[in-house]
């Protein structure tokens, strides 16, 4: 995991081993409104992954796959 504590603004990431039945690249999108965001997402054609989950004392994340299957994270902070 990197946590990038000395840039504001930054979003942490790590490197996890690659499973068959997923891609093996994920990246997140920061928003301010987890919910909204996959509503909107849903309504143009995706679907969500994984619905909002708080993962640290302020920081939430979501995944959803667009109309190609590809997925890709959200994340509130």
């Amino acid at each position: 995991m990197v946590f990038p504590e000395e840039r504001p603004g930054g979003v942490s990431a790590g490197i996890g081993r690659r499973l068959p039945e997923r891609s093996p690249v994920s990246f997140y999108v920061r928003v301010t409104d987890l919910q909204g965001t996959l509503d909107v997402i849903e309504k143009r054609g995706g679907r969500t992954v994984s619905p909002p989950l708080r993962v640290g004392p302020e920081t939430e994340i979501a995944r959803f796959s667009d109309p190609a299957g590809n997925v890709i994270g959200l994340m509130k902070l």
